[in-house]
């Protein structure tokens, strides 16, 4: 799943009018960025002012979607950059086939720049409630790397059911004693059968539903009295969300009245 926030840097424009120099600051808002990936080969991207009869438009045919990727992406051919104003309200105008009859263009400015350089960076959350540093630990060896593994020991119970007391802190909960947390211990009730086995049969994932009728509504996988199972091989779907955001700068930028 994808969760997109896009982050615009750009304030700063040179522009020439009748001989005249002028330095002009325009403020757009981050949400008032909109992507279009409508037409084949192509990308547009507007960001407009809080009117929406101003737009900053970047147009290019040399990618057809933001990048996904760390590495810098540098616009320089087949590239447009306008400054447009509008008579009213343009936020509907672009990503059509055939442009609305209105608003109309009022004014136009053309652009020249070095280039346009498109950077993004992608945080993975498995949403687990933990505040997890963004680094290559993967306790369970799924090849998820903890702070994006909503399962973070692989014991088919996710990391925020582990939180046994019910104080939103699953660091604090260590059943059997052994200084290893639940949410990364494999056997929680140190009975030496793991968690993910005290189950009901060989495809059961869900080690929290397997609850005797005289547990107390405790799962057998938090009770060292209870040593039975089966071995399961199969693992608990996993799901994380990815944002990104996307930073865009449009090195000497120069535009002229058209």
């Amino acid at each position: 799943m994808k969760n997109l926030g896009w982050l615009l840097l750009l304030a700063l424009f040179c522009a020439c009018d009748d001989g005249d120099f002028v330095v002009e600051t325009l403020d757009f808002e981050e949400d008032s960025i909109e992507i279009c990936t409508a037409f084949e080969d192509e990308l547009t991207i507007t960001i407009f002012d809080d009117s929406n009869t101003e737009v900053l438009f970047i147009n290019t045919s040399q990618i057809d979607s933001l990048p996904e990727g760390p590495d810098p992406v540098v616009l320089s051919s087949n590239t447009i950059v306008n400054y447009n104003v509008f008579d009213g309200d343009a936020s509907n105008f672009f990503c059509q086939s055939i442009p609305p009859t209105s608003p109309n263009l009022v004014q136009e400015w053309l652009g020249t720049f070095t280039n346009v350089t498109l950077t993004t960076a992608v945080i993975a959350d498995d949403e687990d409630g933990l505040d997890e540093p963004i680094n290559m630990t993967d306790t369970d060896g799924d090849g998820l790397f903890n702070y994006f593994d909503e399962d973070d020991d692989g014991d088919n119970v996710p990391t925020r059911l582990e939180d046994i007391n019910g104080d939103n802190d699953v660091t604090n909960d260590d059943t059997d004693g052994d200084g290893t947390p639940n949410y990364l211990d494999i056997d929680d009730d140190g009975d030496g059968i793991a968690t993910r086995n005290e189950v009901t049969s060989e495809t059961d994932v869900d080690p929290a539903a397997n609850i005797g009728p005289d547990s107390n509504n405790v799962p057998n996988y938090l009770l060292a009295d209870q040593t039975t199972g089966f071995i399961v091989t199969i693992n608990r779907e996993h799901t994380y969300f990815e944002n990104f955001a996307t930073e865009i700068i449009i090195n000497d930028l120069v535009i002229t009245n058209g």
